[in-house]
């Protein structure tokens, strides 16, 4: 939230704002443009820092459109983004959802697997990340993916 003070948070704002005046319209929308809108709401509410108001959000949205792979990624990260435990949990659970729908060693596949072993750093399980990462190192093709130098520091952060 430090972060996103000054520019970001005043965008943010006003986005939320443009979704509240146009909340109205969003009956006229097609299923698949609503779906659309939610997740462009409940991101900026998270941009907004209104994490649990976007994953609560998110988690209905997630229930109704189960199929929705941006849906699904978009509630685990904000699920991850959040400040405690249990929200750090509930995204691992997310992930691994994601995980078993994921096309083997395709860019969402490592980015369930990325984002399970943060999960694990997050929860101070530095030891379970780090083995994890070495793994995946030693028998996916690790070096292929565009997100090698994530998954590279944070096995160093977690040393």
């Amino acid at each position: 939230a430090e972060q996103s003070s000054g520019g970001g948070s005043r965008l943010a704002a006003l986005q939320l704002k443009l979704f509240q005046r146009s909340s109205g319209q969003r009956q006229q929308l097609s299923p698949p443009q609503r779906v659309r809108w939610d997740l462009a709401h409940a991101r900026a509410l998270a941009a907004a820092g209104e994490q649990p108001q976007a994953a609560q959000r998110l988690k209905q949205l997630a229930s109704a459109s189960p199929q929705s792979a941006s849906v699904q990624k978009a509630y685990a990260e904000v699920l991850m983004d959040g400040e405690d435990a249990a929200s750090w949990h509930q995204a691992q659970a997310q992930w691994r959802r994601i995980l078993a729908r994921a096309k083997p060693q395709g860019l969402l596949w490592y980015e369930a697997k990325y984002a399970i072993a943060l999960g694990y750093f997050k929860l101070g399980k530095k030891a379970e990340a780090a083995a994890r990462i070495e793994y995946l190192q030693a028998t996916s093709g690790l070096q292929k993916t565009p997100l090698r130098s994530q998954f590279l520091a944070l096995l160093a952060r977690c040393r």
